[in-house]
């Protein structure tokens, strides 16, 4: 066997040394993938670039991909486009659908979605999978064309039914929030599913959600937070977050605030801010580790930043307690007045801050408005504050 391969890796050599286009290419391919002869990219380099400099589309669409991703050369992201462009007009749809997401993110090329929804439609047209899906993404959120959720549901479902694993989950989120068809929870976890089996880590995320709450299937704690680990461990910073949750309130797993703590860091980091929040939490009443009430502070800065409310009414406390930093009302009032529009612990200290003219001039009326929505949302504090008032 390894002979019959070595006698084919020795004929294909021969036949490109000569000069033939298919030969060099398939030769870079062997060199690229390791068929047959020891893996190497420059080598696999060398032969698309001859291949391609005559002509080849495979090639220089293969070459377009090495220039993009430094693979057996330089990064250059012009080259990239260059011979994607070659390889696009010869009518190759790997190269059409890489030259139109170069014009939608603007990549070595002035921004354009209508240049990129041309090459798009073209791969499209010839049902691509992956160009249906791209362009289905242009009609969703309106980029190059007209705004169409109905036209962007058609080319979902063709591209997820090609099992375009992308398209499988855009098109599970497609009947979870009715983009083009009736709402369908029933449906979307199945595409969730079926994306979600094949690795996609958004899609794992949701169907954890889906299974957290009821949503189209049997609510099922454990069968949430297995498909939360598995986008947790794709590094999903919401399926951080999500794993993060169950080990906080011990749902599907047993309660573990040093894992949940861990899980919500690592959430964090890739950029889920408001994981912050039980950060916070978790440096101020020491759960999971060490009380450190200025690791509380930056946590509950951060979140609060980032608009969390309970972050901004905790930060509130710490600015008009003076809790690791100078005494600040009037900073407290203005985090409290930004948490106050949803929160109702806000709504009563903003009452107390106008009662009490701290950081704001006094107003009882004021007072007494922020105090009855702090009541009428179940605040016992400020129900308890609005009897005090009415009998003095």
């Amino acid at each position: 066997m390894a002979k019959r391969k070595n006698n084919k890796i020795k004929q294909l050599q021969a036949s490109a040394l000569d000069g033939d286009l298919d030969a060099q290419y398939y030769l870079g391919q062997a060199y690229s993938e390791g068929q047959g002869i020891t893996r190497n990219l420059r080598t696999a380099f060398k032969w698309y670039t001859l291949a391609a400099e005559q002509g080849h589309e495979n090639a220089q669409a293969y070459l377009g991909y090495s220039y993009s991703s430094g693979k057996g050369t330089k990064q250059n992201q012009h080259e990239a486009l260059k011979w994607f462009r070659k390889s696009a007009k010869q009518g190759n749809r790997y190269s059409q659908v890489n030259l139109g997401m170069y014009y939608f993110f603007g990549i070595a090329v002035k921004q354009s979605y209508k240049n990129a929804v041309f090459w798009l439609k073209k791969t499209a047209d010839a049902n691509y999978p992956p160009g249906q899906f791209f362009l289905a993404i242009c009609y969703l959120k309106g980029n190059g064309v007209r705004r169409n959720y109905k036209q962007s549901f058609q080319l979902l479902k063709k591209s997820a039914t090609a099992n375009f694993i992308f398209a499988q989950y855009e098109l599970g989120c497609a009947y979870s929030f009715g983009w083009g068809v009736k709402e369908n929870c029933t449906e979307a976890v199945r595409w969730f599913k079926k994306a979600a089996k094949a690795g996609n880590s958004k899609a794992q995320f949701r169907l954890a959600m889906c299974y957290y709450g009821g949503e189209g299937v049997r609510k099922d704690y454990k069968k949430a937070v297995y498909w939360a680990r598995k986008s947790a461990k794709c590094s999903n910073a919401s399926g951080q977050d999500a794993l993060a949750v169950a080990y906080w309130f011990g749902k599907g797993v047993r309660k573990n605030y040093n894992k949940a703590v861990f899980w919500f860091k690592k959430a964090s980091s890739g950029g889920h801010t408001a994981s912050e929040f039980f950060i916070g939490q978790a440096y101020l009443f020491g759960w999971g580790v060490r009380k450190d009430y200025k690791k509380a502070f930056v946590s509950f800065k951060r979140a609060a930043e980032f608009g969390d409310d309970d972050s901004q009414t905790y930060l509130g406390v710490f600015y008009h307690d003076g809790i690791v930093i100078p005494k600040n009302y009037k900073r407290a009032f203005h985090w409290w007045r930004l948490a106050a529009q949803n929160n109702s612990m806000a709504q009563y200290y903003l009452g107390m801050s106008y009662l009490y003219g701290h950081g704001i001039q006094k107003s009882k009326r004021l007072a007494q408005l922020w105090l009855t929505k702090a009541a009428e949302n179940g605040e016992k504090h400020a129900k308890t504050e609005l009897a005090r008032l009415a009998n003095a």
